[in-house]
């Protein structure tokens, strides 16, 4: 039998062990350490069969352990784990309920990051009300036992008209930017920037990072000039985007718009 037919029961089977064998208010600290030791020896082939990861797939501006970390917690997520309780850090966060409540409207861009999905957590318990561009789905969107209440965009030729319809109506938009990564590159797409100008709308970024102390950074970062006025503005928040995804990249690799 294929060893790729085997490797979901694998999966399946070994987080089944996880979440009976490990106390609930331990699960999040040992997975962290699981995902340390797994990045340590992901150069061994049952390591990347095991969990489905395609090392050449791992964007580079993040690592290993991220990666088998978003694994680890996705699937036991999946397994009905009520609360992961996730240690979480947020950084930005004032600046962004600071924005919203002056404007009512914000965009917020980012890259995917293995631990984006920790970003909608923060949100949700700010009480912001947001919006999605993506294919993300409700049950998958989270890891905490409160259901998100989100809408999603999906990307097709009208997806920022419908973008325009959900910040009118007072809601953030979150979107991912980068339309391909690679070893060598990470191309980004400057439309949300354009948009963004266009609307009139403050603009702000994101990441998340996985600390040396197992916590989950949530970055939120202002441009020094949120609402973009000019095409001067709109070429500086590029520049200072890439900047700002340099500042959490684990290798320097060129990255830039297309």
């Amino acid at each position: 039998m294929s060893t790729n037919i085997l490797a979901p029961y694998l999966r399946q089977y070994t987080t089944h062990l996880f979440s009976r064998l490990i106390p609930q208010q331990k699960i999040y600290i040992c997975s962290w350490l699981l995902s340390k030791l797994f990045s340590r020896l992901y150069k061994l082939k049952i390591f990347a069969l095991f969990f489905g990861i395609k090392i050449h797939n791992i964007c580079p501006l993040t690592n290993t352990t991220e990666v088998f970390f978003k694994k680890i917690l996705s699937s036991l997520y999946k397994k009905n784990i009520d609360n992961l309780n996730l240690k979480i850090k947020d950084k930005g966060i004032d600046n962004l309920l600071n924005i919203y409540q002056k404007n009512n409207k914000v965009i917020i861009c980012s890259v995917h990051f293995p631990l984006n999905r920790s970003i909608f957590y923060t949100i949700q318990a700010s009480k912001i009300p947001y919006a999605i561009i993506g294919h993300s789905q409700p049950d998958r969107i989270e890891w905490d036992a409160e259901p998100a209440d989100y809408s999603t965009i999906k990307p097709s030729p009208y997806a920022l008209i419908n973008a325009k319809k959900q910040l009118l109506s007072g809601k953030v938009i979150l979107c991912m930017i980068d339309r391909y990564f690679g070893s060598d590159s990470v191309i980004l797409s400057s439309n949300l920037l354009k948009f963004a100008q266009l609307s009139h709308t403050p603009i702000m970024f994101f990441a998340t990072k996985l600390l040396d102390n197992g916590e989950i950074l949530n970055y939120f970062y202002t441009p020094r000039k949120p609402i973009l006025s000019s095409n001067e503005d709109f070429e500086e928040c590029k520049h200072e985007f890439v900047n700002f995804l340099n500042m959490f990249s684990s290798k320097k690799i060129p990255i830039y718009f297309n």
